[in-house]
């Protein structure tokens, strides 16, 4: 029979997990067969594939969380590595884990982000968990939203996760961000929930708020959506520099399976340029020195200038928006006021589109 409880310890271990190779340098296993079942296994570092193929193979996990795990496809180091669960399944919560993150990357899992640089640490059960993370060099990125990754000098977050066969949560808390074009601010929610039916739907919402941002660092932050690409490709060829601050980005995205589908994007932006440089559509001259308000809802841009120059005249205030009409054109509507030379004023008339209007008569 076996005695109550054993004990081993290894070091420099070296084994074949399903036709892999690995190394361990330290290892140590205590089972406690009464009077709860227990197994305990620590290790100095392990790496997350390892750890990945032991637990799926070891402790019981709902589909959803096995599924979810073969999307994340953890890469890196767990150090300080503490396990806790039952071998019969009897442990509240499946398992506990404990350990510290050492360059950490993982896929996107659904609309939750991918991630490379993560450092920090991480708590979690077969019910959920939370990730501490403090990064340098740090990159994030949401594939289903953004064509580009971001990637930081510094990040410090927290991110939640709660799993059940019918729900599945992943939350950050306030994700601060910096690097040499931006510093700001990121948080999402995703909700993932099975109806009546059995089928999956999901709620999504990303919240980004900007302290400051160089112009030329924009676009990385327009979403490719395609019901707004048009309004997105504007704002990409539109804002050609300066300084952005006390700016924001907000999307809330529910979609799924169920009946009937759900497929519904909502997208809000808005924008504080200073010392800006914005040209509102290819043909037009582009207005410098810009103070400005953009607001975007959807496919409809809005902008108040409190202060610019167009073809070296002082604007006195202006407003425009910027509309897609039914063929997926961007129509400009601008009002603005300004006082100058005649010289001046023909120079104008000349170098923009209104020159079309009025023909050669100016020439």
């Amino acid at each position: 029979a076996l005695p109550p409880a054993w004990n081993l310890r290894l070091q420099q271990l070296a084994f074949d997990w399903q036709n892999t190779p690995w190394d361990v340098r330290k290892l140590e296993l205590t089972v406690e067969p009464a009077p709860q079942p227990r197994l305990r296994l620590q290790a100095d570092s392990l790496d997350t594939v390892m750890l990945e193929q032991l637990a799926t193979t070891i402790v019981p996990l709902p589909a959803a969380v096995l599924q979810a795990l073969q999307t994340l496809d953890a890469r890196g180091k767990l150090n300080n590595f503490a396990l806790e669960t039952a071998p019969d399944g009897s442990y509240p919560q499946g398992f506990k884990l404990r350990a510290n993150l050492q360059d950490v990357a993982v896929n996107a899992w659904q609309q939750a982000p991918a991630a490379s640089g993560v450092q920090g640490y991480v708590e979690a059960d077969a019910e959920g968990g939370f990730a501490e993370v403090d990064s340098r060099d740090f990159t994030l990125h949401l594939p289903r939203l953004f064509a580009d990754a971001w990637h930081y000098d510094r990040v410090n977050t927290r991110v939640n996760w709660r799993a059940s066969p019918g729900n599945i949560v992943v939350q950050s808390s306030v994700i601060d961000l910096d690097n040499a074009d931006l510093a700001g601010r990121v948080r999402f929610d995703l909700y993932n929930v099975r109806n009546g039916e059995g089928l999956w739907y999901n709620d999504f919402t990303l919240e980004i708020g900007v302290q400051r941002m160089n112009v030329a660092a924009a676009p990385l932050y327009l979403p490719t959506l395609p019901r707004i690409r048009p309004t997105m490709d504007w704002l990409r060829a539109a804002l050609k520099g300066g300084e952005l601050g006390e700016s924001g980005f907000l999307l809330h995205q529910i979609g799924g399976r169920a009946a009937p589908p759900l497929n519904a994007t909502q997208v809000l932006s808005w924008y504080r340029v200073n010392d800006g440089t914005l040209q509102f559509l290819p043909d037009w001259p582009a207005v410098t020195n810009l103070s400005a308000s953009v607001v975007q809802r959807n496919n409809d841009v809005d902008i108040v200038a409190q202060q610019g120059e167009l073809v070296g005249i002082a604007l006195a205030g202006a407003t425009a928006s910027i509309r897609p009409d039914a063929e997926g054109r961007q129509l400009l509507a601008l009002v603005t006021s300004a006082a100058t030379s005649t010289a001046s004023g023909l120079d104008f008339l000349r170098k923009t589109p209104v020159h079309n209007t009025i023909g050669d008569f100016l020439d």
